[in-house]
């Protein structure tokens, strides 16, 4: 049985080191129980310019707030996208991208959006997510929302179904790097 593979794609350097890898370490205590029947284990990796996600792994942008890699993806679905506000990220379920904005330095609250925005991204979902428990809600995710039995059988779905990650923003970000238009671009 092999590992099944989650990406954190932090590109533009939204989070510290040690926030970074308290992210890492809660997501995989997170997504570990929901591929336990499928897989040995989950593996969090971070992504580089090199990173391609497969069809039955997780790729999740972490970005800076008021910034969006997702408005940058394919077949945008209308009215369901807005920067700011409460929002702790966002999903475009017709591509495969999704995002959470930092928000906030705490790595379980981080690791949780990054959770529920993959929920969104695997299952397919809009806001119908939002009518669940857990970290299906609709309402605030923190540190405290707890992983439910739902979520880990909802995940487990997810993962088994095949969903194209939409990794091309990775190479959007590490291009825009050098280009003084993009606003990826790090002098």
């Amino acid at each position: 049985m092999a590992f099944h593979r989650t990406y954190i794609a932090d590109l533009l350097g939204a989070m510290d080191k040690d926030l970074a890898l308290g992210v890492q370490s809660e997501l995989a205590t997170l997504i570990g129980p929901c591929v336990s029947d499928l897989y040995e284990g989950n593996w969090v990796y971070f992504a580089d310019a090199t990173t391609k996600a497969g069809a039955h792994e997780c790729l999740v942008y972490f970005m800076p707030p008021g910034r969006s890699i997702v408005l940058q993806s394919p077949k945008l679905p209308k009215g369901d996208f807005e920067l700011g506000g409460d929002q702790g990220g966002n999903t475009n379920p017709n591509s495969g991208a999704c995002e959470v904005y930092v928000k906030w330095k705490d790595a379980k609250t981080l690791a949780r959006l990054a959770f529920h925005e993959l929920l969104h991204n695997r299952l397919k979902l809009g806001n119908t997510l939002h009518k669940e428990d857990g970290l299906r809600t609709g309402g605030v995710i923190t540190s405290a929302t707890k992983l439910t039995d739902g979520n880990k059988r909802d995940m487990a779905k997810g993962i088994k179904q095949p969903v194209p990650q939409w990794s091309d923003g990775i190479i959007l970000m590490t291009n825009g790097f050098h280009d003084p238009m993009s606003e990826f671009y790090k002098p």
